[in-house]
């Protein structure tokens, strides 16, 4: 009897340290893989700590210094080559007649032939290399955010792998834009959040940016 008590006991043991294990692996992947939030989204952590803005409730980017070796870092364009650039059809005042009105950005939305043109361009400035379609043509301050149409400083070749890529950032866009127009933030924050750092506002809402 005492036999079997001990074999049972050599078996269920190592099963529940797998069974730990595993679960803790699991939870670590599944961290690491949606960037789980530790703070709030609305707090000032998710924000830039400063920015400049104009009489119109616009953020003013830095100038942007063009050269032919741009440099992705973290996932982010280069803030030299690509700082974004905004538009001066779009003010904090007109926001709902302008970008918080359906089919607005069709109005405006440049060209495939001037954006094909320009992501060639840009694709040998950041050196990146393998086929077109890995990368979208991105404006860094999205239209529906009032960014710039057509300036290259507004531009850059995003990679749509690996994770977060191209495709995530459209949910960061959708997500900013719904609180600008439903007046949580200013369009100027939103405006320096996803020009300086997108991919922070991605972690802090977490699997629920995809809703957006």
């Amino acid at each position: 009897m005492k036999l079997k008590w001990r074999l049972r006991q050599a078996i269920i043991g190592p099963l529940v340290f797998l069974f730990i294990f595993l679960l803790t692996a699991g939870f670590g992947y599944f961290f690491y893989k949606y960037k789980i939030a530790l703070f709030n989204p609305t707090s000032p952590l998710a924000w830039p700590d400063s920015f400049k803005t104009d009489s119109a409730g616009r953020y003013i980017p830095p100038p942007a210094t063009p050269k032919n070796n741009c440099s992705m870092v973290n996932g982010l364009p280069d803030p030299s080559c690509t700082p974004g650039a905004v538009s001066r059809l779009v003010t904090q005042n007109n926001i709902q007649s302008t970008i918080c009105t359906k089919g607005f950005t069709k109005k405006i939305r440049p060209s495939y032939s001037y954006t094909n043109a320009l992501k060639r361009e840009q694709l040998m400035a950041y050196g990146f290399d393998g086929p077109t379609s890995d990368y979208e043509e991105d404006h860094l301050i999205p239209l529906e955010l009032g960014g710039d149409p057509v300036s290259p400083a507004n531009f850059w070749p995003e990679p749509l792998k690996p994770w977060p890529g191209a495709l995530d950032k459209d949910h960061v866009e959708n997500y900013l834009k719904v609180k600008v127009c439903d007046g949580t933030i200013p369009l100027s924050k939103a405006q320096a959040i996803i020009a300086t750092n997108w991919i922070r506002i991605y972690q802090a809402v977490g699997p629920a940016i995809v809703n957006y």
